[in-house]
């Protein structure tokens, strides 16, 4: 297994000037949601687009499970933004590393197709459940190695940009080991028109996400718009560490409509029709037998551990669920992404003008 920890990683970045989007912060159950405007950037304040770089392997198998897309992009591959010293760049490993610590047996055949049930907490939205309810090809499986391509697409979806998954793969994937983050940043901006900010920035948000108290996982939940290209280290004892990436899709909300079956997932977590509302955002994964995780305004909260000691995030659970037999999973990175016209519109200046 190739290890994609963020020990020694190199540091890219390329300058750009801050483009900020408000967000909203998340609100309790019997509280609405309030809307945050932030506070113009400062002069100078810069935004990268690189991504860092990490050690790769090539045990593992190349591309993943076809999803029906048709062609309809074409480039090559970028390389990732050169390093500078002015600004530190996004810390994050390659990625595409980790291996998915999966479950076995009945517990992984329940897990696929059907709710996991729980007290409280983010609800287990098996990937047919999901697709019901927004579509066949509304999410992309994948495997290991092809992990930030399919968050990409997953993103670009989200997004409502019009992606293929076979092209992005095609494009951005080689043939032996991982894929830097740079290169899916120079894809996303320069074949899809898609830009990806750093959170780290404060520029990006008006703070950086990586200063919060909590940790990055909390102050990530915590956001209800906007799309994220999501970073994941995942270390299990006696094994390297791995890097993954995922999306958090904080402006999802449950779509009305469908048909009662639709909903199962939902309503075998307990939930009623009329409290679907209180889901807001989703967590995807690649991984075939992965749920989509709903999330909810518990896994917001800070809660006391299993020692009843000091209060801690609910958020880490629900990236720990992802990999049940890890015993850590971290955010390391977090790219917001945007369609540019969108970024132009908030008065980002284009490209050229920021060189």
């Amino acid at each position: 297994m190739p290890a994609g920890g963020a020990d020694g990683l190199r540091k890219s970045q390329a300058g750009r000037v801050g483009w900020r989007v408000p967000f909203e912060t998340a609100a309790a159950p019997d509280r609405p949601v309030v809307v945050q405007p932030l506070l113009p950037p400062p002069a100078g304040a810069s935004r990268q687009s690189g991504g860092a770089s990490g050690a790769s392997g090539d045990r593992r198998d190349a591309g993943g499970s076809s999803d029906g897309d048709d062609d309809g992009l074409s480039a090559t591959p970028r390389r990732s933004p050169r390093s500078t010293a002015a600004t530190r760049a996004a810390q994050g490993p390659a990625v595409g590393g980790a291996q998915k610590r999966k479950l076995s047996g009945d517990k992984r055949s329940k897990g696929g197709t059907r709710a996991r049930k729980k007290p409280r907490g983010f609800v287990d939205a098996p990937r047919p459940a999901f697709r019901a309810l927004e579509g066949r090809t509304a999410i992309v499986d994948g495997n290991q190695r092809s992990c930030g391509q399919d968050a990409l697409v997953n993103g670009a979806k989200a997004l409502g940009v019009p992606v293929t998954k076979k092209q992005v793969h095609h494009n951005t994937l080689p043939p032996k080991g991982d894929t830097e983050v740079g290169v899916i940043v120079g894809y996303a901006r320069d074949k899809l028109k898609i830009e990806m900010l750093d959170t780290r920035i404060p520029a990006t948000l008006g703070r950086s996400l990586f200063q919060q108290e909590g940790g990055p996982e909390h102050a990530l939940l915590q956001l209800t718009e906007g799309v994220f290209f999501v970073e994941l280290t995942v270390s299990q004892k006696g094994k390297p560490d791995d890097a993954h990436a995922v999306i958090y899709n904080a402006s999802y909300t449950v779509p009305e409509g469908r048909e009662p079956q639709h909903y199962a997932p939902l309503l075998e977590a307990g939930y009623t029709p009329e409290r679907f509302h209180l889901i807001r955002g989703a967590v995807i994964d690649n991984e075939k037998d992965t749920p989509v995780k709903f999330i909810e305004p518990s896994d917001r909260e800070m809660v006391a551990d299993a020692s009843g000691g000091k209060p801690v995030p609910a958020a880490r659970k629900v990236f720990a669920s992802l990999f049940p037999f890890a015993s850590c999973v971290r955010v390391v990175g977090a790219w917001l992404m945007c369609k540019q016209e969108e970024a132009a519109d908030e008065g980002e200046p284009s490209r050229k003008a920021r060189r």
